[in-house]
């Protein structure tokens, strides 16, 4: 019985702390294995949020970027369209009919040369042939550029065509020189105002006041 007793003794010895410690080594070894899957997994998560973050960052730049090119492209042109047509709806133009053909003359004592010098230089450079192509019952059409400024700050050219049909009604499209898809363009109608005399012949002509419209990409 003691040999017995002591058989059992001597081996829980020596296989009791011989399997405790391959136990806990197993443990460790585990746990430490899981710690770095864990720490992976957390990097990823971590680069994961931080390209979608970035990413909304640069998204909202750009849109950021993209909405004040379109307001600054908004107020050029109309700030054009306000000034070419305001200018037209100023001027008051007599009819010189003592030769033939007829001529067109600004009457400058009714006109502010000041403010209506674009209007004025384009009636004293273009009355004649628009003149020739009322009498042939054609309109009348040429391209323009319109240069503002904004302080000591110049804002981008503005070109257009101004297009004045047999009746003398101006009509002006504008949109931004250098703009190659026409994403934001307006257009100024001035109608014209016609004196007769007693026999039925212009006199005189004057404007009302510009009808500005906004015009969508690719519209008529």
């Amino acid at each position: 019985m003691k040999r017995s007793a002591g058989n059992t003794d001597a081996v829980r010895c020596r296989v009791e702390p011989g399997d405790r410690s391959a136990i806990v080594s197993r443990r460790v070894v585990d746990e430490r294995g899981a710690s770095i899957v864990i720490a992976l997994v957390f990097f990823l998560i971590c680069a994961i949020i931080g390209s979608v973050v970035m990413t909304a960052a640069s998204v909202h730049a750009k849109a950021v970027q993209t909405n004040r090119a379109l307001q600054q492209a908004e107020l050029t042109i109309g700030s054009a369209a306000q000034l070419v047509g305001t200018q037209f709806s100023s001027m008051v133009l007599n009819v010189d009919d003592a030769n033939q053909g007829g001529s067109v003359v600004v009457d400058l004592s009714r006109t502010d040369q000041t403010n209506a010098a674009f209007a004025i230089a384009f009636w004293n450079s273009k009355g004649s042939d628009i003149w020739s192509a009322r009498d042939s019952s054609k309109p009348y059409s040429t391209d323009m550029t319109v240069r503002l400024e904004n302080g000591n700050a110049a804002l981008n050219d503005v070109a257009g065509t101004i297009t004045v049909d047999s009746d003398l009604n101006v009509k002006i499209e504008l949109a931004l020189a250098n703009s190659t898809d026409g994403s934001y363009r307006e257009s100024v109608l001035v109608q014209c105002v016609p004196t007769f005399d007693q026999a039925g012949r212009l006199t005189s002509f004057s404007y009302e006041a510009p009808v500005i419209t906004k015009r969508d990409r690719g519209g008529a």
